[in-house]
């Protein structure tokens, strides 16, 4: 190689040498050590709502005759039940069938029909808890047949403000099992790095057993219905950095 093509080659190399960057990173900061909880709420709550499903199951020899009975039965407890003072709005209709009353032939190994049921299930809400034993026996009184369950909860309204409360009683007890957790550790406890709702249920009181059943006897007196506590109940998973 002559001297011209030395002098070459080195104007070169200091070119691509100028071109490359040599970068250095920065070490990837350590994520901050946290203490993980879970906080829990167990509460109980004075209900100002109640469900009772009553029902009307009608036999016939056809199925216009079941209909037409259990049509009339219903149509006197309904009314019964307005005259009571309850809203249109607060009865309705879940249920209701028409089927055949069957049973098994087994001299003759065949299916047999002897009449038809009709059964029509109403469901009933209100909020005045101390009328709920004197409207179940309004309703029996004039033709309903059973009382399919009675069930005490909370109103829109009032399930946000409990549910408000067991929230923050469960965030409460999240931070002291996080407090004790720290001194057990001899740390402290730095703000909050995530939140999240685990769990949150309200279980109504509900009701369904045959002394529910109201009497037709003359001068009966209304079944003893007594609202029960609702349950309330909240999780959530706090996780705090730690000092």
């Amino acid at each position: 190689m002559n001297k011209l093509q030395l002098i070459i080659s080195m104007i070169v190399l200091a070119v691509l040498l100028t071109a490359c960057n040599v970068t250095v990173q920065n070490p990837q900061q350590q994520q901050p050590n946290t203490i993980s909880v879970s906080g829990t709420a167990q509460l109980k709550a004075a209900p100002d709502e109640s469900t009772v499903m009553l029902n009307v199951e009608t036999n016939g020899t056809t199925p216009r005759e079941a209909q037409d009975k259990n049509s009339a039965a219903m149509s006197a407890a309904i009314a019964a039940l307005r005259r009571a003072g309850v809203a249109e709005d607060q009865i309705q209709t879940t249920n209701y069938q028409l089927i055949p009353n069957t049973y098994w032939d087994y001299k003759n190994q065949q299916q047999i029909t002897s009449g038809y049921k009709t059964m029509h299930t109403l469901q009933l809400k209100t909020k005045d808890l101390s009328r709920v034993g004197d409207l179940i026996q309004t309703a029996v009184d004039a033709g309903a047949t059973g009382v399919e369950s009675v069930s005490f909860s909370l109103s829109k309204a009032n399930e946000r403000d409990v549910k408000d409360s067991a929230l923050r009683s469960a965030t409460q007890d999240a931070r002291q099992k996080a407090a004790a957790l720290a001194d057990g550790l001899d740390v402290r406890l730095g703000k909050v790095s995530s939140v999240s709702i685990n769990e949150y249920n309200i279980m109504p009181y509900y009701r369904a057993d045959a002394g529910m059943m109201a009497s037709k006897a003359e001068a009966a007196p209304a079944p003893p219905i007594a609202p029960q506590d609702v349950d309330v109940s909240a999780n959530v998973q706090v996780v705090f950095e730690i000092a």
